[in-house]
């Protein structure tokens, strides 16, 4: 199943907004349209079960911040809908939905859950547009009814699972080249700045060493320059070290950073590597986790890339999310400046955020590209691609 539909109001600059989704998507929209807020709305929606209330949402010192300029209810709501994967023309089966109102405090950020509710599959509510059973979960003060014990059943069954933490990648090279401490019992998580990529790798190659592999030969094949990669011991990067990590070597290195060896016979350590290089092996590192996440979030994959790389990247995400095996992978959704990377993709994959015209502070307003006739056209008949008419004419 995927994210076939969200809705986030009260958000920052997300007064309401209703967007329909594919396994793989695209934002698009100039600055200050809320293509980033979008994502974090989305994290936020996927993190809100299984990660504590003050990391829901970006740091900040009042959760009152977060609230759409000049609402008047303090609250943020996030609501999902999930549909199953079908082959093209087959008639669409009904959707599961959830979703919340979060109350924000007007100081702090010991956010609360309002209200919620969960929909297995039937009925509709006309305030949100997402197929809805009205819920709220008992919490505590007495024994639950039937009706609510067997619909909190329905909630662990069919979207506990899919809800699974999804931070926002915007990766920074500079994260990217410190070694990392190898923890066995942080399962090779990356953070959301690139912090910990040695451990990524590490993981990949303990479990599956086919992937890693997989990650070598494709990285090498797109930087002919380095013919493999390894990691070595060096000295700790952490002040408190890990009580889980692997005990420190006799020589006093506990870390371990990432190294490339070139064609020529030299070796390169990740700080003196190319940022772009950097980039790239994280990009085809998250391509193939081997133990994916449901929702894959990724600011500007453009940034830092040679161009001539993107086709390689966007094409392992788009192969991974749309896999028809059947075998689990996650949703992708990226932001994008980029015309190039736009390139890749139809216009039922894009979204288009922007504010009207004359209002510079106005709502955020969200348009599928799929819903503009003379896009569809020229596309169709291949007689342009999207970015490139997005390059050529603008926003107009």
């Amino acid at each position: 199943m995927f994210l076939s539909r969200f809705r986030v109001r009260g958000y920052k600059c997300l007064e309401d907004v209703d967007v329909a989704l594919t396994p793989i998507h695209v934002l698009i929209g100039p600055g200050d349209c809320g293509k980033t807020s979008l994502l974090e709305a989305v994290s936020a929606f996927y993190g809100r079960l299984k990660t504590p209330a003050t990391q829901w949402f970006p740091a900040v010192t009042r959760g009152c911040e977060l609230i759409t300029h000049g609402s008047s209810v303090p609250t943020i709501d996030l609501a999902g809908q999930w549909s199953e994967m079908q082959p093209p023309g087959s008639p669409p089966l009904p959707a599961a939905g959830y979703g919340y109102s979060i109350l924000v405090p007007a100081s702090g950020t010991n956010f609360g859950i309002m209200s919620q509710w969960v929909r297995p599959r039937a009925g509709r509510d006309p305030r949100s547009g997402l197929a809805r059973t009205a819920l709220a979960f008992p919490r505590g003060g007495g024994p639950a009814k039937a009706e609510d014990r067997a619909a909190q059943a329905t909630f662990r069954d069919t979207v506990q699972k899919m809800l699974q933490p999804a931070p926002v990648y915007r990766l920074d090279p500079r994260r990217l080249a410190e070694p990392a401490e190898i923890d066995p019992a942080h399962c090779g998580r990356m953070s959301a700045d690139g912090r910990g990529l040695p451990e990524l790798l590490d993981e990949i190659g303990r479990r599956h060493p086919a992937r890693l592999a997989a990650i070598q030969a494709e990285f090498c094949r797109l930087a002919p320059q380095y013919r493999r990669l390894h990691l070595q011991a060096e000295a700790s990067v952490l002040k408190k070290k890990s009580p889980r990590a692997r005990r420190p070597d006799p020589d006093g290195l506990t870390a371990r950073g990432l190294v490339f060896e070139t064609c020529s016979g030299g070796t390169l350590a990740a700080r003196d590597a190319s940022p772009g290089s950097l980039l790239l092996l994280t990009m085809l590192a998250l391509a193939r986790l081997p133990e994916p996440p449901t929702m894959l979030l990724i600011e500007e994959p453009e940034r830092g890339l040679y161009p001539l790389w993107l086709g390689a990247v966007i094409g392992l995400l788009k192969r991974a999310a749309s896999r028809p095996d059947g075998q689990p992978f996650s949703q992708v959704i990226l932001s994008t400046h980029s015309p190039a990377v736009l390139n890749f993709f139809q216009p039922e994959e894009v979204t288009w955020l922007a504010r009207p015209g004359n209002q510079p502070d106005g709502p955020v307003i969200a348009r599928p590209l799929q819903s503009m006739k003379k896009i569809r056209e020229q596309v169709a008949d291949g007689k342009a691609r999207l970015g490139e008419l997005w390059g050529e004419f603008g926003e107009s």
